[in-house]
């Protein structure tokens, strides 16, 4: 099924791909890397303790060994105060809403009142 407003980084020589919707609208929470240094280039799904929702439109940001998942929006069309990190050696998530308060209304990658 075709996905489109999925988010996306590079990582190296990886590209992560999170989210997106649907032609029938219904927003995903699947996670792919695709490695583009491999031959053949492969897309595999991440098994992973996903925490993230489904969600679609999220900003996603790469700095150092972490990429940060930023805001968003739900299945039901809702602004989500979406904030957490992975980290890319060990594919662990962590919450960063419990240690960094803050309001993230995410729409067309314009985030109000926050800054990392």
């Amino acid at each position: 099924t075709p996905v489109y407003l999925v988010s996306s980084v590079v990582i190296g020589s990886q590209i992560l791909i999170y989210g997106g919707k649907t032609k029938s609208d219904i927003a995903k929470r699947e996670m792919h890397l695709f490695n583009v240094s491999s031959t053949p280039r492969t897309i595999e799904l991440k098994d992973l303790a996903n925490p993230l929702p489904f969600a679609y439109g999220t900003t996603l940001v790469a700095k150092g060994d972490y990429v940060y998942f930023l805001g968003g929006r739900n299945i039901i069309n809702q602004y989500l105060n979406l904030f957490y990190r992975l980290h890319v050696n060990s594919m662990v998530f962590e919450n960063m809403n419990s240690t960094i308060p803050l309001q993230i209304f995410q729409d067309a990658g314009v985030m109000v009142g926050s800054t990392i």
